[in-house]
């Protein structure tokens, strides 16, 4: 005969105490209570930076066996910004993070961006989640930027490293678009490539070819007179 029996969802044996019975409560009442969580990201639009997010754990059923959570929907997005200036990242399907359960309700924070009455007197819910990105493992620094600051690409052909003393950019392009002016205010600028200049270029100083000076240079082979010299060759 097939087994039908259902296995309890708690410890017969605590039914024998009070601690027994103290201790079944409040594994109950956690049983609901959110704090923080892995995540990975279903979808997301940046444009109102919210995310469709899959909790990377599976809750417990009262037989014991695993389920897999429910996506929990608009769920804010968390990057660094204040004063004017913000971070901005372009998640994908997949990207992995951590969903903090806030305290209260935020509903109403979360369409008006100022002090609100709670909407709900829920705490620590799903409902109000927000997701820190976080690349955790995946992200490989490479040996000579140990000990520096370093925003790059998971695979690291495209980098900024910073230094105590200096910046180092590493990309296949770099393309700067000032719509007004750029500046160099610096004692020395070394290239080692081609300098290809589709505009004018001016020198307020002297401009050197070599040895040979662009303001005080001399053409030999010329009679002196009122004659000039023949075009470049």
């Amino acid at each position: 005969m097939a087994n039908t029996a259902t296995k309890p969802a708690y410890n017969p044996a605590d039914k024998e105490s009070e601690a027994g019975r103290t201790d079944f409560l409040f594994k109950k009442l956690k049983t609901g209570l959110y704090v923080a969580a892995p995540a990975l990201v279903e979808s997301y639009d940046r444009t109102l930076c919210r995310a469709v997010v899959r909790p990377a754990f599976m809750s417990q059923k009262s037989d014991g066996s695993a389920q897999e959570q429910s996506l929990i929907y608009d769920v804010p997005v968390r990057f660094c910004g204040g004063g004017g200036y913000a971070v901005n990242l372009p998640l994908t399907k997949g990207d992995s993070g951590w969903l903090i359960f806030c305290d209260r309700d935020i509903s109403n924070f979360k369409s008006a961006r100022s002090v609100m009455p709670l909407n709900t007197l829920r705490m620590h819910a799903q409902e109000d989640a927000f997701f820190l990105p976080d690349a955790m493992q995946t992200v490989s620094v490479s040996a000579e930027d140990a000990g520096r600051a370093v925003f790059q690409t998971l695979a690291g052909n495209n980098k900024i490293s910073m230094g105590q003393e200096d910046i180092t950019i590493t990309t296949g392009k770099l393309t700067v678009n000032a719509s007004q002016e750029v500046q160099f205010n610096t004692p020395a600028v070394t290239m080692s490539g081609t300098l290809t200049v589709t505009g004018i270029i001016r020198s307020i100083a002297d401009v050197l070819a070599g040895a040979i000076s662009l303001l005080s240079h001399t053409h030999s082979g010329v009679t002196p007179g009122g004659g000039s010299t023949g075009g470049p060759q």
